[in-house]
Order: C-alpha cells, then sequence, then structure tokens
C-alpha cells in the first residue's frame, strides 16, 4: 500500500484498500470463473485535487456468472457483485471502512461502483482487438474523520484495463 504526503499529513488515496488484495496467479484460478488480467490506472482525484492521480496497479479479475448477477472477486477474496448483460457488467461494492493515518487514528467509508465493457474470448463487444475488459471504476467516499479533509462525496476515478486469461479447462 502506498502513502501520499500532502501537506505533512500522510494520505492514502480511496482505491488502495481494495486493491491490497493479493491476486492469485493463473495457475491458482478457480475453473467456474471468467478471468482477466487487469491493468488499473488512476484518472481523477475529487477528494483531494492537490495530490495527482497517481495510482496504478495490476491484478486478476474473476467473475462468476449465475444467470444476471455477477460477483467479481480478487484472489479468493469477492470485492463487488452486479448484473451483466451481454457484454456489459455494472458493479457495486459494499461500503468499505478502513483506518488511516501513520498511527491508524483516522477512517474513512466508501463505496465502488463500476462499469465495464467485457469479453470472454471470441470478437463479440465493441473493444480493441487487443482488450478483453474496459472500463471506469469510481470510489466515492461515503465518511472520513475531518482531519482527512475529504468533502462529502468525493470520487476518486480509475481506468479498468485487461486481457482475458480463460474459464474452466482454456485456463
Amino acid at each position: 500500500m502506498t502513502d501520499l504526503m500532502a501537506g505533512g499529513t500522510m494520505r492514502r488515496l480511496p482505491i488502495l484498500v481494495a486493491l491490497t488484495l493479493v491476486a492469485c496467479g493463473e495457475e491458482g484460478l478457480d475453473p467456474a470463473g471468467y478471468h482477466w488480467e487487469v491493468e488499473i490506472l488512476s484518472t481523477e482525484n475529487l477528494c483531494d485535487p492537490d495530490l495527482p492521480p497517481t495510482y496504478e496497479d495490476a491484478f486478476v479479475y474473476s467473475l462468476f456468472i449465475d444467470g444476471s448477477h455477477a460477483d467479481l472477486k480478487i484472489g479468493e477474496a469477492s470485492f463487488a457483485s452486479g448484473t451483466i448483460s451481454g457484454c456489459r457488467l455494472t458493479y457495486e461494492s459494499y461500503l468499505v471502512g478502513e483506518r488511516r493515518g501513520p498511527n491508524d487514528e483516522y477512517w474513512v467509508q466508501w463505496i465502488l461502483t463500476g462499469e465495464a465493457t467485457i469479453r470472454q474470448g471470441g470478437s463479440a463487444c465493441d473493444l480493441d482487438p487487443h482488450v478483453d475488459w474496459f472500463g471506469t471504476e469510481v470510489f466515492t467516499v461515503e465518511q472520513a474523520s475531518e482531519e482527512l479533509g475529504y468533502p462529502p462525496n468525493c470520487t476518486y476515478t480509475t481506468e479498468v484495463e485487461g486481457v482475458y486469461l480463460g474459464h474452466g479447462d482454456n485456463l
């Protein structure tokens, strides 16, 4: 987890707690899921405009589908659920709370909402030929310690892009 210095106060970007989950390697992927290797890049930080959006990381997203219901995981940990219709996936996390600051003396609660166009192999869906997942995730701060200085309902936005790894026996 990366800490950023701003005006002498340690601050972590809202996205970081969700992304501390450890993604497992391809050989450990559950064959019941559909899997993408994704790259996440921050694009806008409205929680602290003095800090540029500088976060980037890579994970394996695993999608488990039951009818139109979708559960999204990193490794074994579910971090969001939603609906899938054709190539379109929309999802939302539960309310997440975490401690912040050098001694964890502050707190923040946020919710992630995401939407993506996804391709599970093949050439269907309106995506670049070399991309199988393209979407946006928005982290909305619901509440935070006053010391953090996050305005109510501020947002932190990321772009998510990835390639399909497979499903079932095709892993």
